[in-house]
């Protein structure tokens, strides 16, 4: 209907009635027709046209040329004559048709999905005399678009086929399905390969390994024929399997040098059967742990228990151990009576944090409980008429509401855990054995977390969980023998631990020298936030821990005294009683540094008590020391330069009755002197810096002169009076100047070089 707006009032105009009502658009019109309906044809690039060896070259070749165009080949068929292939139809992936299945319906219990959309595109490989194929095509359109090659299988098959044998290796090594895919797109960012084919691949080599076997067949065959591992096992009156235990090689080797102290805790949710899992674990010297065996048990039931340990127990017999001294779990009864039978002598220990987690549960009803009484309580006295209800006050109510609550606190507490099981967690029990402070099974709850982290699924048999248990067994040996060794090879740089600690470093672990220095950093140095030492040495750490208690460090460090290795127990030693003996000599050391003589007080080299004696390798010098008498006359001020030791070697005719040198930088001769031309020669003055060359052989100790040599410019000669000729040379004599020659005890000063040359020139 058409209407006109009109200009004003007085304009307007009856509306006008249409003719015929408007015609309704016919509904055939907005139906697409069946030939819209239909994909329409693309002609996607075709490969090359070439001849190939065999077919399976050819359909690799095709499909990496068609992966880089959106499309895959797979094999439709194969012709043969008198049993000779003759040709290999290809068509393109999607080409087959949907085919019914009998048992389709809502009732089937995997649903499939197919890609199949009967697309007309078609190859030939035919095989041509020379034996060669060669590739033609039939039909070169496709009714779909290109996709990428993640969307087909055939291009997925194709590339799994080349990285197989690292994928295999990577599952052999624990790696998640998530980790292999993110490992091969960051070396081929195009890799096609989903979740998927993994998960096949995995399923495949599986299949493989059991080889017609069931998986616990394949188990307790396959797995101890390589060494590995050791099982025991139980079974029913069905010969259905009822508990399973389990130690790998490297368990038994840690196990042989760490044995006093295990842990034990059941986990769930690791086998497709749901049989709990037992998880014994052991600590080692470094402060880590590791696993010591596997058990999976068909219920937890005293007589599973004693089944389970009484293998262990088998275990530590064949290996000459002793059993163990302190066992750590929860409040299993089961488990706890099953201890007592197998290992009567072993202590029991209980786990604090398990003790809490108790309390707090059992607590908090109980709370709720006295809550709900009081506040009932308050509500009969807020409706009480009486006013003697009413003289209550709120601090009263609250009052004994505490009694009441600590009442029930105190009795719950006493029932459940005092009254029952003391000796397993109280600290007047606990203090007189061996748990290495160890008070919680919270390394064991960890031990759970780090195999789970690996298992992924709960629906694994028990050959895939072991497996994959391995890995993890593998990966903890290694880790705590390479801190053994280097703990073995490290020192500590903090010296003021060096002389505690220098007899066991490298023989103990780090970990217990740490634990030591963490008790005597709880007490020194003495201050007001730090408690004092007890007077009485009640401490236990010796027996509960294995390492000296803070009387014994103190005792020790006042009397400068090492720790020997034999206050550390066992258990902290890095060389085990089983390992072959050590050389002695490779555990020597270099000597302590001394303080040598010939150091007075004053001297530049004077090192005192409190002092490090590393400098004193910074003088590479063979040169002694001077002595304190040198260094007093040195400081007098005296203006001779002479270096030399008395006992100088040196050659020459001396000439009117002295022990000059012949003149002549180089003479050589002898010379001979008497008493009184030494103590002539010893009392003449001047700052000659001549080197004499007198040869003498007496030994005389002096008491006035110095031991400094009379030497002259290029002579070295041996300088020795008699012990009337030491006595009386000059005390006053200037010190010689530097020189190679050696004075024994005595000095003699030689004449100024004005003096030697009136003497050459025959001035008198």
């Amino acid at each position: 209907m058409a209407s006109s707006q009109p200009n004003s009032p007085s304009d307007s105009e009856p509306e006008a009635i249409p003719e015929s009502p408007p015609t309704i658009p016919s509904l055939q019109n907005t139906v697409p027709s069946l030939h819209d309906a239909m994909p329409s044809l693309h002609i996607l690039p075709l490969p090359p046209l070439e001849q190939y060896d065999t077919p399976e070259q050819g359909i690799t070749a095709i499909n990496a040329f068609a992966r880089e165009h959106g499309y895959a080949v797979s094999i439709l068929r194969s012709i043969a004559k008198k049993g000779v292939k003759k040709i290999v139809k290809l068509c393109c992936d999607r080409g087959r048709t949907l085919r019914a299945r009998p048992n389709d319906g809502p009732e089937r219990k995997r649903q499939t999905t197919s890609i199949a959309i009967d697309c007309p595109f078609l190859l030939r490989l035919r095989l041509q005399e020379d034996g060669r194929w060669k590739l033609t095509v039939d039909k070169q359109e496709h009714n779909h678009e290109p996709s990428p090659p993640s969307t087909h299988v055939a291009q997925r098959k194709q590339e799994l086929s080349t990285k197989a044998p690292v994928i295999q290796k990577q599952l052999q090594q624990g790696l998640s399905t998530r980790h292999i895919l993110t490992s091969i797109r960051k070396e081929d960012e195009e890799s096609c390969l989903t979740a998927r084919d993994v998960y096949n691949l995995r399923r495949k080599l599986h299949v493989e390994f059991l080889a017609g076997r069931t998986p616990l067949q394949a188990l307790l065959i396959e797995l101890p024929r390589d060494g590995e591992w050791i099982f025991k096992h139980e079974v029913d009156d069905e010969n259905h399997v009822t508990a399973l235990f389990c130690m790998h090689k490297s368990s038994i080797a840690m196990l042989r040098t760490n044995s006093w102290v295990i842990s034990m805790d059941s986990t769930y949710k690791t086998n497709r059967y749901g049989l709990p899992l037992l998880d014994i674990i052991g600590f080692a010297a470094t402060g880590s742990s590791f696993y010591v065996g596997f058990a999976f048990m068909k219920d937890e039931k005293q007589d599973s228990y004693e089944v389970i340990l009484s293998c262990l127990a088998e275990a530590f017999e064949s290996l000459t151990l002793e059993p163990p001294r302190t066992i750590l779990t929860d409040k299993e009864e089961a488990l706890m009576n099953a201890i007592k039978v197998v290992f009567p002598s072993t202590k029991h220990m209980i786990c604090l944090w398990h003790i809490n987690m108790n309390i707090l549960k059992k607590a908090r009803p109980l709370l709720a409980e006295q809550l709900a009484k009081a506040r009932q309580e308050t509500d009969a006295v807020a409706n009480a008429s009486s006013a003697s209800s009413q003289r209550r006050t709120k601090a009263e109510r609250d009052r004994e509401l505490r009694e009441m609550v600590d009442k029930a606190w105190k009795m719950m507490l006493k029932r459940e855990w005092l009254d029952d099981c003391p000796e397993y967690f109280l600290h007047e029990y606990t203090s007189e054995y061996l748990h290495l402070n160890e008070i919680s099974t919270s390394r064991t709850e960890g031990a759970h977390w780090l195999l789970k982290q690996d298992l992924q699924v709960s629906t694994n048999d028990l050959l895939v969980v072991l497996r994959t248990f391995e890995n993890a067994v593998k990966l903890q040996f290694k880790k705590v023998t390479d801190t053994i060794e280097n703990d073995k090879i490290r020192r500590s740089t903090d010296t003021r631990w060096k002389q505690l600690f220098r007899l066991v470093v490298g023989r103990i672990s780090a970990k217990v020298i740490e634990h030591t220095i963490d008790v005597y950093n709880r007490y020194r140095p003495a201050s007001d936030e730090k408690p004092p030492i007890p007077p009485l040495c009640r401490c236990n750490s010796k027996n509960t821990a294995g390492f000296p208690c803070i009387h014994l460090i103190i005792q020790y460090e006042e009397e400068e005294k090492s720790f020997e290795p034999e206050l550390f127990h066992q258990h902290w030693h890095l060389y085990s009683v089983f390992a072959p003996p050590i050389n002695p000599l490779l555990l020597l050391q270099d000597p302590l540094q001394v303080r040598r003589r010939g150091r007075p007080r004053g001297a530049r080299n004077f090192i005192s008590g409190g002092e490090s004696t590393q400098a004193s390798t910074q003088d590479t010098s063979t040169q002694r020391d001077p002595s304190g008498f040198e260094l007093m006359l040195s400081q007098e001020g005296g203006r001779g330069r002479g270096r030399g030791r008395g006992r100088g070697r040196g050659r020459g005719r001396g000439r009117e009755g002295t022990q000059q040198a012949s003149q002549g930088e180089n003479g050589v001769g002898i010379a001979s002197s008497t008493v009184q031309e030494a103590q002539q020669a010893s009392q003449e003055g001047g700052r000659g810096r001549g080197r004499g060359r007198g040869r003498g052989r007496g030994r005389g100790r002096g008491r006035g002169g110095t031991q400094q040599a009379s030497q002259g410019d290029n002579g070295v000669g041996i300088a020795s009076c008699a012990a009337q000729e030491a006595r009386t040379a000059s005390p006053a004599s200037n010190p010689a100047s530097p020189s190679m020659g050696i004075a024994s005890c005595t000095a003699q000063r030689e004449d100024s070089w004005p003096d030697r040359l009136r003497k050459r020139r025959g001035a008198p």
